[in-house]
């Protein structure tokens, strides 16, 4: 049997990036989590607001683009039903919008004392990250969906930069200044590749250079399946944290903050599951994984000595 024709089998059963998601989400309930996070701590616990900030774009990027993924999905096997194609568009984007918002605010809320530009670093560029990975499913061609997401992308890395060239940046013009000349340097390197983009996407992705599909296949099947279990694992932790330590005190927020990611991230799951093509493998490998990873998060946040 050739590799073509085991592929092929396989594809007939088995979403590949379903099942790259529920093994990851699987391997950081019972032993990666471990690895990163010491015993009796939560991952709240390991953090600072800089690395709080590079896990929150983690999950902007790797949600945003899996999410256009799986609605490039929904709007090909929806090509002539257009109503139903909308309503698919709309459920997506909701879900998604809500939980930015939602870890956001959990971010802020966790990271009380950290310096406000990671917040407005967040919220302008993270935002428009979310975008770029959700306009290229609505393109009409693959080159002009990948020109144009990456384009927006990189206009999300320039605004992202351009804050954080101010992190501990004082009220005077000479710090003022060396914050305005760090972002010049960087960001002429970032314009530069801002555009090289069109001519990346015209020679790679456009639907014909094998290497440009292989590129993708790997990227939208292995590499951000992977990246939105593991960052939405940690994640789904610190809002897990917030929400049992409420326990000890009358905090609704953190309740409604909690129960709100929790049922994004839910929905993220279902909209995968029913993603054309529909495999049921990958739904009961879906409910196990996700089980699993619930019952150990909570015992984990539980034997906590004090969270309850």
């Amino acid at each position: 049997m050739t590799l073509k024709t085991f592929t092929s089998a396989f594809a007939k059963y088995v979403n590949l990036d379903e099942l790259v998601y529920d093994i990851t989400l699987l391997a950081l309930a019972l032993f990666l989590r471990g690895l990163i996070v010491p015993q009796g701590m939560t991952i709240v616990d390991v953090l600072n607001p800089i690395s709080g900030t590079i896990l929150l774009l983690a999950v902007f990027f790797s949600v945003s683009y899996y999410m256009g993924f799986i609605q490039s999905r929904y709007i090909e096997a929806l090509k002539e039903r257009e109503s139903a194609q909308n309503k698919v568009v709309a459920l997506s984007m909701v879900t998604l919008i809500v939980m930015i918002i939602a870890v956001t605010i959990i971010f802020v809320r966790a990271f009380p004392d950290a310096d406000p530009v990671f917040s407005m670093a967040l919220v302008f560029g993270g935002l428009c990250m979310v975008a770029s990975g959700i306009v290229g499913s609505s393109a009409k061609k693959e080159k002009g969906g990948c020109s144009l997401s990456i384009g927006v992308f990189m206009l999300s890395l320039i605004i992202i930069y351009f804050f954080i060239s101010f992190y501990k940046c004082e009220d005077n013009p000479e710090s003022i200044l060396t914050a305005l000349g760090i972002f010049a340097a960087g960001g002429a390197v970032l314009v530069l590749l801002f555009r090289l983009n069109v001519y990346v996407s015209d020679k790679i992705f456009d639907g014909k250079n094998k290497a440009g599909n292989a590129i993708i296949f790997i990227l939208f099947n292995i590499i951000i399946p992977l990246m939105t279990a593991l960052m939405l694992g940690f994640w789904q932790e610190i809002s897990a944290s917030g929400m049992i330590g409420v326990l000890q005190s009358t905090d609704v927020i953190s309740i409604i903050l909690s129960g709100v990611l929790f049922l994004t991230v839910i929905s993220v799951r279902v909209l995968m599951a029913l993603a054309p093509p529909y495999r049921i493998v990958n739904t009961g490998m879906g409910a196990v994984s996700f089980t699993v990873y619930i019952i150990i998060l909570i015992k984990n946040i539980t034997s906590i000595p004090g969270i309850l």
